[in-house]
């Protein structure tokens, strides 16, 4: 949790809690498509389709491994690039794979990956059941 605090010209101010990457409040759906993302970089899931290097690749290798293990549902596909989107504000991944593709919807493994997608699996395991 962060604590964001806010002053204002009268000199009050006021404390407000962020929710920050707390595993223990995202949903199910939202925690499997996590650990799907996290596995499918790692290397750990096996797919078919072109490595990830853009956002649509990496939900096609998502989609893929839930039609092997479960059935889609209505809004994976958000959920997908909610999880994108964590995964880059926490230094997992960064945006551009090359100096000629430095834009969305290119990515590549942040220079701290490793590092950082510990951190994220050891708060999972934490809060796992």
């Amino acid at each position: 949790m962060i604590k964001f605090v806010r002053s204002f010209p009268d000199g009050s101010f006021d404390i407000e809690q962020l929710w920050c990457y707390d595993h223990s409040s995202m949903n199910a759906r939202k925690q499997l498509i996590q650990k799907i993302v996290i596995d499918i970089l790692w290397g750990r899931e096996d797919i078919q389709h072109y490595p990830p290097r853009q956002l649509d690749q990496l939900e096609a290798g998502v989609y893929e491994v839930i039609q092997a293990k479960d059935t889609h549902m209505e809004g994976d596909k958000m959920l997908v690039q909610e999880v994108f989107w964590d995964l880059i504000y926490q230094r997992v991944l960064t945006v551009g794979i090359d100096l000629a593709n430095r834009e969305f919807p290119f990515f590549r493994l942040h220079s701290d990956f490793e590092d950082n997608i510990t951190k994220i699996e050891d708060d999972i395991a934490k809060t796992s059941p």
